[in-house]
């Protein structure tokens, strides 16, 4: 999501970090922090979702990951959530 996001705004001035902490440092810093401590179960577990059904019966047509990150990155900067630093 990082690198999508970084190509599509970076360009704008907008500074996108695009590192990945490894697992073991998110949870070491879990000992201190109680949000971080919350998120711990779900590192390296891969979800799957079978969304045939509501393709079948809603006619649905998603968007694709990355039209969605850039959907979503718009909306928090129109917003306000995020600004540029």
């Amino acid at each position: 999501m990082a690198k999508v996001l970084d190509a599509r705004f970076g360009p704008e001035g907008w500074k996108i970090p695009t590192g990945e902490l490894p697992n073991w440092f998110v949870r070491f810093v879990a000992l201190f922090n109680p949000t971080l401590k919350s998120i711990t179960p779900l590192l390296d577990v891969e979800r799957r979702f079978d969304t045939r059904r509501i393709w079948k019966e809603l006619d649905w047509k998603p968007r694709g990951m990355e039209a969605m990150v850039i959907a979503s990155g718009e909306s928090l900067a129109e917003l306000g959530v995020v600004t540029k630093t």
